[in-house]
């Protein structure tokens, strides 16, 4: 919801991608609305829940292959938040592009990897050999969810200048200042002002 108040300029896309599909069902299971699931992997790139992942404890001493040596009583982790900026994987990774996981073609719009899809470079639900079992799941509810809120309602921040989160050990937290407006709309009408 955050990424929406601060880019305005995706819901028009976003309720027109809902209305010509007929919006999300539960049943057809990522098959639908590319623009929203790619909008949904961005804000998870760019504000992961954690700034690193799949924490494993070394319980014996262990040497990589290529020499790297890990003591026992040390821990591992993906460093989640850096991977999923690097600039080797993703163009611009500091800007929000809210459709960057989908191509645009004649016959609409395409995924080229799906929110719920796991691999190394977007390691959010964890490694691609163990992801989270309950990621389509996750997806497809949220997926409903803000479908709704688009559908349904207009809105924007309480206050521009709180931000969405902050990092409180390694978890990013919404912000408790953060607060939304809302107001119901009228379907095909998206008034100037509330």
């Amino acid at each position: 919801m955050y990424n929406l108040c601060k880019h305005p300029e995706y819901l028009k896309p976003l309720r027109d991608e809902n209305v010509k599909s007929g919006g999300v069902l539960f049943n057809h299971q990522n098959n639908e609305l590319p623009l929203l699931d790619s909008f949904m992997k961005e804000t998870a790139r760019m504000n992961p829940v954690t700034i690193f992942g799949m924490p494993r404890k070394v319980m014996t001493p262990f040497t990589f292959s290529d020499g790297t040596h890990v003591p026992a009583k040390n821990w591992i982790v993906v460093p989640q938040q850096c991977m999923m900026k690097d600039p080797k994987h993703y163009p611009q990774p500091e800007t929000f592009d809210g459709f960057r996981f989908v191509t645009h073609r004649d016959e609409g719009a395409v995924s080229e990897s799906r929110l719920s899809h796991p691999s190394w470079r977007f390691p959010f639900w964890g490694s691609v050999k163990q992801a989270c079992p309950a990621r389509f799941y996750v997806t497809d509810m949220t997926k409903m969810i803000v479908s709704q809120f688009i559908m349904n309602f207009d809105f924007k921040l309480a206050d521009e200048n709180v931000p969405g989160s902050f990092a409180w050990g390694p978890l990013r937290v919404p912000h408790p200042y953060l607060a939304f407006l809302l107001k119901e709309r009228d379907a095909g009408v998206v008034p100037e002002d509330y």
